[in-house]
């Protein structure tokens, strides 16, 4: 006899959880990849490694920076780069926050698509 569940084989017994994410999963398959929706999806994706990427150099040329009172001594050249740091973590916010398209991406998005936005690229 084979179970009604989807994915599972008889005997074994799926959580919830990982019916939704076979599910999830074959939904993202059934999508071509030239669908606006994917489109939107994967150029955000790619923004957000963009800035992850800028992000990391300005952190590189703030090292040093602790506090502050650092902050009051750094040099003009810095203070520029610490201020479009903060512009550009506000635009990976946006994205990630305030994007539909890009909400519903991560929902059928890889295991790795999840990594590089939590922990970066």
């Amino acid at each position: 006899m084979q179970s009604s569940s989807i994915g599972t084989r008889p005997g074994i017994k799926r959580s919830p959880r990982s019916m939704r994410m076979q599910v999830r999963r074959s939904l993202a398959n059934t999508l071509p990849p030239t669908h606006p929706f994917c489109l939107a999806f994967y150029r955000q994706s790619l923004q957000i490694q963009q800035l992850h990427a800028e992000l990391y150099h300005s952190a590189t040329a703030l090292r040093g920076i602790n506090g502050p009172e650092g902050v009051q001594k750094m040099p003009a050249s810095q203070r520029e780069v610490a201020i479009k740091s903060i512009q550009i973590a506000r635009q990976g916010l946006d994205i990630t926050v305030k994007s539909h398209s890009y909400r519903e991406g991560m929902k059928f998005g890889g295991s790795s698509t999840g990594a590089n936005v939590i922990f970066g690229p």
